[in-house]
């Protein structure tokens, strides 16, 4: 597969919001989970920063990486929607992940994708975690919109952070969970 193919592939095979509506959107963990155990869980080790919100996410995430990066840091940016070329959505220090990547990362996970059926958000948000992992970023920016990308925060919350310092937010992770709802 070619660029070109492993896009239309991507496009055509998987359940998007914007083509399938809220029929696209997935509300638990499951594939997700599913995804980021047969990748290696490359969520683990991450340092991520959450933007999340109704308007500015964007704005904000591109904002932030820029600031980091300029003070130094392997810089992960992980947005949606992209504008014209799909690895707009991945970025480290301002730089697309690569053609390459993208058609490895599907041809690897194809077999997953067939047997899990995951939606095009939980397939894209893997693929961050996983070219993040391996460029070994220092940090990496996660945009998150309130329908689809949430479950990612939990799986982040869950694995990677452990909910420390909960208790100045809440007495449990149901409570920090329930925020917007």
């Amino acid at each position: 597969m070619n660029y070109s193919q492993t896009l239309t592939y991507l496009y055509e095979k998987l359940p998007m919001f914007s083509r399938l509506g809220a029929a696209a959107y997935k509300p638990d963990l499951l594939n997700t989970l599913a995804l980021c155990e047969q990748l290696g869980n490359p969520q683990h080790g991450l340092k991520t920063i959450h933007i999340a919100g109704t308007n500015g996410k964007g704005s904000v995430s591109h904002m932030l990486a820029a600031i980091l990066q300029q003070a130094g840091y392997k810089t992960g940016l992980y947005t949606s929607p992209h504008l014209k070329d799909f690895r707009e959505r991945i970025r480290i220090n301002g730089v697309t992940c690569t053609e390459q990547f993208v058609i490895d990362f599907t041809q690897k996970i194809a077999p997953t994708i067939d047997t899990i059926q995951p939606s095009f958000f939980e397939i894209t948000v893997a693929m961050a975690f996983d070219y993040f992992r391996q460029e070994q970023v220092d940090i990496a920016i996660i945009e998150w919109h309130e329908k689809g990308a949430e479950p990612i925060e939990k799986v982040l919350l869950d694995n990677q952070f452990k909910l420390k310092h909960v208790h100045h937010v809440s007495e449990n992770s149901g409570m920090i969970y329930a925020t917007k709802n």
